[in-house]
């Protein structure tokens, strides 16, 4: 023979079920919160990070790159691997960064790679809307 239990169920069951609730709550908030701070931070443009001329001659020189194929580009990736990628990394009066352009969500972005002292590697990337 089985027997049910009837009535109200103890405080202790629920208490534990909204303090799980909770914490499944805090724990989303802050995870939506650090994806919303990283997706802000992946398009900063870095102090360092200098603009080339918006001179008409010297907008050809730069190269439009695919935004997929830039999503590729990484800190520490060697000069060589970002050169087979995009083609051709143009520094022109820029002693610290390359510059290429793409285009997302249909605004355009000038993007500045770091390259280190003997332009070998990728240190850093900045990103700045052009538009």
């Amino acid at each position: 023979m089985h027997f049910i239990k009837l009535g109200a169920p103890s405080l202790k069951s629920d208490s534990d079920v909204l303090r799980k609730m909770m914490k499944r709550i805090v724990t989303i908030g802050i995870l939506s919160a650090c994806l919303a701070g990283c997706a802000n931070q992946h398009f900063a443009t870095k102090p360092w990070h200098t603009s080339p001329s918006r001179n008409p001659e010297m907008s050809v020189v730069y190269p439009h790159v695919e935004w997929p194929v830039v999503q590729k580009l990484t800190p520490g990736m060697s000069s060589v691997e970002a050169k087979a990628l995009v083609h051709d990394l143009q520094s022109y009066h820029h002693p610290v960064n390359a510059i290429i352009f793409t285009e997302f969500k249909e605004r355009r972005y000038e993007v500045a790679l770091k390259l280190s002292k003997d332009k070998l590697i990728i240190e850093d990337i900045s990103y700045k809307r052009r538009d």
